[in-house]
Formats: C-alpha cells, sequence, structure tokens
C-alpha cells in the first residue's frame, strides 16, 4: 500500500506569468482562477511565475485527507485517472433499473434518449429488461482531484524542463512524446525507469534469448517508457490504403473547408485593405461560401444585393441590436446565434472606437473575423477612421492591387493617380480626365431619365431632382419615373410595401428604387416615405457599381474634400461613362448662357 497526503488548501488569484523555455505555459492576469496551493508554491520558486497576487484562499487547519491506493499499479493508475482526468458523465450518477413491464421500458427509453442520460441499449434478463441511464448526481471530491491535478502537473513540469522545445513532440497530462535522440538525457535521473536487459536467463524467458529490453517495476511517480511510437510521414516513401479500408464503399461527403492557400484562412483576424472594385468581399465570400459567413455592411442595401448573391448579409447595426444614439452593452445580444465567419465590408466607415468595440466581442468568442475596407474613400461622418488602428491590430494585412471593376485602362490609371492623395490633385486629375463641363441647359438637353446624378450635398440634389422632374413631365410624359424609398422610420425596412399606383407589394429598404407612372410620382413625393430617385449623393454611393451603358453625371459643387473625387470616379466600369456638369441655378435666379470663352475662364478660377 501507498499513501499519498494531500493538502486542502486551495487558492484563488491572478498569476502574471511568463514562458516556460518556449513550451507557452502561461497564464493570463485577467482571467483569476482557483488552483491548489502546492502547484502555486512550485511556480513561484522555479521561476515560471513573476509575480502572484492572491484575491482568496480556502484553507482547513484541522481536517486532513488521505488517499490510500492499492499495490496494483494499473488499479492504482485508474483511480487516479478517475480525478485527474475528470468524469464524462458531468457529475451524474450511474443508475441501472430493472423494467419488467415493455410499455414502461418504451416510455423510459424515450424519455432518457430525449434527455441525453441513456447509456447504451436496454439488456435483455430473464425478468426482463435492465435500462442504464445517468440520473441524480454524486460527490466528486473536488479537493482530492484539484491536489492530485496539482501533483501531476509539478511532476510533468519537472520532467519537461529538461528538454528543449523542439525535442518534446507531444505534451499530454502525464505523458510526454520525446524524439528518440533525447532520451540520453534522463540517464541517472532517478525518477526514470530505464528498460534494462533481462537477466533472469536464456531458458527462462523469450526476452533473454532476442536480447530484448524490458521494463523494469516503476513506483508511483516515476517515469518509464511506454513503449508507444508516433512515426511521422517521410518525403520518399509512398503509402498506400489497407486493402479492408479500399474494399469498403464509403460516400463521404465533400469538404466545406476553404483552402489553405490563401493566408485569410489561418489567422482569427484579417484585413483586406484595397480600392473599390479589387474584389476583396468578393474573394472572402468565395473563399468561406461552404461555410456560410456573415457580411456585414453598413447599409441594408449593400446588405440586400449581398443577400442577392447568395450569402446571408445584414448591417452590423441590426446584429449587434444598437441603434447609434445609446452606448452599446453586451447584454443586448442574449442568447442570439452567433456564425464562425464573419465578412465585414466598407470596415473604414465605422468609427473607431464603435469597430473597437464589436471587433473585441466577437474575438473573445472565437469567431473568425476578415475586415473588406478602402482608406481611400470618405471616412466616418463622425469619429476616427479605424485604418491605422486595425492595420496594427490584424493578425494578417494585405494591400489588394487589383481592380475588377474598372474595364479600361484610363479609367484605372486615373483612379491608381488620385487614390490616398490629397482633395486637391484628386480634383484636379478628374478635370484633367473629363476635361468637358456641360452647362446646365445642356446637360438638361443631354439627359435622359435612366441617368444617375452624383452630388456633393443633399441640398444640391433636391434641387436638381426638381427641376429634372419638370424636364421628365415635358419631354418624357410615357417613361416611368424613379422614385426612391426613403422612409422617415428608419425601422420601417426589409417589409413588404406597396408601390405608389399600383396594388403591387416589394420588400424594400432605405433608399431602393422603383419605377412608377409621373402621376403615382407626383402622389408618392408629397409624402415622408419617397422621394425622387434621379440624384443621390456621393456618400450614398459607397459600395455600388454602375455598369454600362448607364451615364453618371458628376455636379461640379464641393468635391475638394472628404475624398469624394476619388468616390465618384470608382463607381463606374468605363471613363465614357462619367461627364461633369455645373451646379444647377438658384430657385428665382435668371439663367443666362455662357459662351465658350466664359465657361473657359470660369473653369480655369474653378481649377
Amino acid at each position: 500500500m501507498c499513501k499519498l497526503l494531500l493538502a486542502s488548501i486551495v487558492a484563488r488569484g491572478e498569476v502574471v506569468g511568463q514562458r516556460a523555455g518556449n513550451f507557452g505555459i502561461y497564464k493570463d492576469a485577467a482571467s483569476g482562477g482557483w488552483a491548489p496551493t502546492p502547484l502555486l508554491v512550485y511556480l513561484v520558486e522555479s521561476g515560471l511565475v513573476k509575480h502572484l497576487t492572491v484575491c482568496e484562499a480556502i484553507i482547513t487547519f484541522k481536517k486532513t485527507t488521505e488517499v490510500w491506493l492499492p499495490e496494483d499499479r494499473n488499479q492504482g493508475c485508474s483511480i487516479i485517472g478517475k480525478f485527474t482526468q475528470g468524469n464524462s458523465a458531468g457529475g451524474k450518477r450511474l443508475t441501472r433499473r430493472l423494467v419488467t413491464d415493455q410499455g414502461e421500458l418504451d416510455f423510459l427509453v424515450r424519455d432518457t434518449r430525449r434527455s441525453g442520460t441513456l447509456v447504451g441499449a436496454p439488456m435483455r434478463c430473464p425478468l426482463g429488461h435492465i435500462l442504464t441511464y445517468y440520473d441524480g448526481s454524486q460527490p466528486q471530491y473536488a479537493h482530492l482531484r484539484a491536489s492530485m491535478l496539482a501533483y501531476a502537473h509539478i511532476n510533468l513540469l519537472s520532467m519537461l524542463s529538461r528538454f528543449r522545445p523542439e525535442e518534446a513532440v507531444r505534451v499530454a497530462t502525464d505523458s510526454i512524446y520525446l524524439q528518440k535522440t533525447a532520451l540520453h538525457k534522463l540517464k541517472g535521473v532517478e525518477a526514470y525507469g530505464a528498460p534494462t536487459k533481462c537477466d533472469r536467463g536464456e531458458d527462462m524467458c523469450i526476452s533473454c534469448l532476442l536480447e530484448d529490453e524490458c521494463l523494469p517495476p516503476v513506483a508511483p511517480a516515476q517515469w518509464r517508457d511506454k513503449g508507444e511510437r508516433v512515426y511521422m510521414p517521410q518525403e520518399h516513401a509512398a503509402y498506400i490504403a489497407k486493402p479492408e479500408y479500399q474494399s469498403q464503399k464509403k460516400d463521404l461527403p465533400d469538404s466545406t473547408a476553404p483552402n489553405y492557400a490563401d493566408r485569410l484562412t489561418r489567422y482569427p483576424l484579417s484585413y483586406l485593405n484595397g480600392g473599390g472594385g479589387s474584389g476583396k468581399t468578393t474573394r472572402a465570400i468565395e473563399l468561406y461560401r461552404a461555410r456560410g459567413p456573415l457580411v456585414f455592411t453598413p447599409t441594408h442595401r449593400l446588405a440586400k444585393e449581398m443577400r442577392a448573391r447568395g450569402v446571408k448579409a445584414q448591417t452590423y447595426h441590426s446584429f449587434f441590436r444598437w441603434s447609434g444614439q445609446t452606448e452599446w452593452t453586451p447584454e443586448r445580444m442574449g442568447q442570439k446565434y452567433i456564425p464562425r465567419v464573419i465578412i465585414w465590408d466598407e470596415v473604414c466607415t465605422v468609427p473607431r472606437p464603435i469597430l473597437e468595440t464589436f471587433l473585441d466581442w466577437l474575438l473573445h468568442r472565437g469567431v473568425q473575423v476578415i475586415c473588406c475596407g478602402d482608406q481611400g474613400q470618405p471616412p466616418p461622418i463622425a469619429g476616427e477612421m479605424p485604418h491605422g488602428w486595425l492595420q496594427q491590430q490584424a493578425d494578417y494585412y494585405e494591400e489588394v492591387e487589383v481592380d475588377h471593376r474598372a474595364k479600361d485602362s484610363d479609367l484605372k490609371a486615373l483612379k491608381k493617380a488620385i487614390r490616398l492623395r490629397s482633395d486637391k490633385v484628386q480634383c484636379k486629375a478628374m478635370r484633367k480626365a473629363l476635361p468637358s463641363c456641360l452647362g446646365w441647359d445642356t446637360f438638361v438637353e443631354a439627359w435622359k431619365p435612366g441617368d444617375l446624378i452624383l452630388t456633393s450635398r443633399q441640398k444640391v440634389r433636391d434641387q436638381v431632382q426638381r427641376l429634372l422632374f419638370q424636364k421628365h413631365k415635358a419631354a418624357f410624359p410615357d417613361t416611368s419615373v424613379p422614385l426612391l424609398y426613403h422612409p422617415q422610420d428608419s425601422r420601417k425596412q426589409n417589409i413588404l410595401v406597396t408601390i405608389p399606383g399600383t396594388e403591387h407589394q416589394e420588400e424594400l429598404v432605405l433608399n431602393d428604387i422603383v419605377d412608377v407612372t409621373i402621376e403615382a410620382a407626383e402622389a408618392a413625393i408629397q409624402t415622408s416615405d419617397w422621394r425622387l430617385g434621379y440624384s443621390i449623393t456621393v456618400h450614398s454611393s459607397q459600395g455600388l457599381t454602375i455598369h454600362s451603358p448607364q451615364k453618371v453625371w458628376i455636379i461640379e459643387d464641393y468635391l475638394q474634400w472628404s475624398n469624394l473625387a476619388y468616390l465618384a470616379v470608382s463607381r463606374v466600369e468605363y471613363v465614357n461613362q462619367l461627364e461633369r456638369v455645373v451646379c444647377p441655378p438658384e430657385e428665382g435666379s435668371e439663367v443666362r448662357p455662357l459662351s465658350e470663352q466664359q465657361l473657359t475662364q470660369h473653369m480655369r478660377k474653378a481649377i
């Protein structure tokens, strides 16, 4: 019989530690927890822990517990393993019940299956059936388990400190897998029972005939060679499946794991930074499409476009249940389902403090986050752009320089020349690439209802739409009018909305555009939920792709701020889609046509 004396002292505190060699033994100071005092004493005395602060301690002065282990080593190991490795039953008591009635047996089997406590199938016996299931609870002897686990870890750390990191292939609770060349370090170590040659005589055992080494009797807490081997694959070897595996027909589904060659799959937080149309978000979506990722967008309109591409998408405001008016707290999330992969699109539009809070919450729950943004686009309306902070915090950062949106070389060269440049340089380069600037009357004559106008201010946008609506009614009476859905109550999104002038309903979000008759448009714009859709602000176009041959007219008005010039030219596919137009005249002012010489002088002054 061997006796193990256990001290019933447990402490709870914060540990500021360092790495033991390079084996990664570390405890975060922010996650204080309970630990047996023998283990803490060993860590401090061995130098593995720099500083230890005890917050709480449970000390028993009178009672001491002893565990008596049987002489049979296998039985002793089973008892120690019971305490050190825990119990898969989660503290429940194993119950065996004799059931003689078949109806009662069916009910018990059904109930235990639903609760997950059934153990195997009922066993038939002469009196009926024996049903085995977990019921109630049994004492777990937490102080015995903690002490045994502490001394097991002390023994493990003492042995592990003898080897270099590259020599320890694998480390478990009670065993270490070593390189064969490192076993010489254990010669003369009293805690290691080395194999020895059998000395009982050649006529007594086969080990003597083969001159094999055998293990001597091992004492408790003594290390031994278990005889297990880990064989690593060899580069020049050919591996063939066993015949019994080849004969079996296995219909295995295709793996949904992403391609490991892409470095986005290797890090919990990645950041892709590139210009508009560089394919950042598309790359992340296609990489994880089989895993069902969730895409965060700044607007409902962009989220709707993402859902049309066959991927789950929603605004980050709706996911975090945050309106932006009050301070966010984690209690808002409740029992919300959290996907394993999140792709955050247009991340540079999120203020840094908000992004920092949300990313910290996601990463602490093991979510892999891929951020996609463009630091060359307008910054957040309120707050600091998170590009610099995110570039430092991301585990992987990549600059994406390709351009999939621009289809001609002139537009690609223009976007490359003005990205990340000052607003003055951007406007100058844009005016050089688009030398002609139409007067207002000339623009109205050339305008068609399918064209899109970009403005820098809402005031100019509303003025442009009023003037173009008059032109529409006079020149295009049979053509439908683009009507933009802009509800006064922002919660009225992703719901069925009746289209003005019809009984048809569609699911609409903010800034969705529908085509209606002139009469329906006149009635709809009198309400608070609809406005004309001829023109949008440059900020609202963020994330959009305007396909050819749709024309885009850029109003020359306060473009020299907040990267608006770059954002405007990066929405199209061809440079010939873009045209510059002077600002519309103020209401009540007399419009005088400018001569070519006056127009040239005006543009030179503006440049």
